[in-house]
């Protein structure tokens, strides 16, 4: 009955999150859809991601979008490459950015990631660090799930096309301008970026024990280590961000819990980020 009534009380509060970054998204009042007009795209997509279909979201949205945003999704330019492009075919068509904002989303779902999903867990396992001094480390076993270890369960396959994928969603909505951003926008920034951070450590676990021992963290080069902790630090970035600004309780725990794992990391030993990252992960038991 305990592990039922946690459930509700997740469920619950995701959902309360989730309703939160879509009237921060668009603006809507407290009753978000009532007025809404059924036949505007952005209300359409919305209401697809909301019943499981980001696939139908993604084709309204691009369809919409016209045919040159859409050649430009389908290319192989990422990245800021990516966004600088869609901006260029856009421009400050507000409705258009607006568009955008939903369209990552829908990117990031067709994969199996849920952002809030990672923002929930973040929270959770502060809980469970609370008594090792506080530090966000990567779990010594099976048993303690804390650290960014925790996060694996929340995400999809550690595969390149999944990779590639949010890499894709993370560039569409920094495809709109900080001015055109909403609040939502930049907490969903940061929590797309702690997605490619966590996908790039759980790419590590080859034996998918749900752990990234020593012996699977000798292989990381400078490259790889570098991006890993640009992802995180970036994400930290984001996320701090939006909390500064009046974000909820959701947004200062995954700060926190972030900032801390940068900091054991940037403590370990070792001359370059690859070298620190091996060290940490020996250090944190694996």
């Amino acid at each position: 009955m305990k592990n039922l009534a946690r459930s509700r009380i997740k469920i619950t509060f995701k959902k309360m999150v989730y309703i939160a970054l879509l009237t921060i998204c668009f603006g809507c009042g407290p009753n978000l859809f009532k007025s809404a007009d059924p036949a505007d795209p952005d209300e359409r997509a919305v209401r697809y991601l909301e019943d499981g279909k980001p696939d139908a979201a993604k084709k309204l949205l691009e369809d919409k979008l016209g045919a040159e945003v859409k050649d430009l999704l389908a290319g192989t330019a990422t990245g800021s490459e990516l966004s600088t492009a869609l901006y260029a075919a856009i421009g400050d068509d507000e409705k258009k950015l607006g568009y955008l904002s939903i369209l990552s989303s829908a990117y990031a779902q067709i994969v199996g990631l849920d952002p809030l999903d990672l923002a929930l867990k973040l929270a959770e396992s502060k809980s469970t660090t609370a008594s090792s001094s506080g530090a966000l480390k990567l779990a010594a076993d099976a048993s303690m799930g804390n650290g960014v270890t925790a996060l694996f369960p929340v995400l999809p396959a550690a595969t390149n096309e999944n990779i590639s994928y949010v890499e894709k969603a993370l560039a569409i909505l920094q495809a709109i301008p900080a001015g055109y951003m909403k609040a939502g926008d930049v907490f969903k920034q940061g929590l797309f970026m702690t997605s490619l951070f966590s996908l790039r450590m759980k790419k590590l676990d080859t034996d998918g024990d749900g752990l990234v021992s020593a012996l699977e963290a000798l292989d990381i080069s400078l490259d790889d280590a570098s991006g890993i902790l640009s992802n995180l630090g970036n994400a930290i970035s984001s996320i701090a961000a939006y909390a500064s600004a009046g974000g909820d309780s959701s947004a200062q725990i995954a700060e926190e819990q972030l900032t801390t794992f940068q900091t054991s990391i940037d403590s370990a030993e070792g001359d370059d980020a690859a070298e620190k990252l091996k060290n940490f992960i020996a250090s944190s038991g694996g």
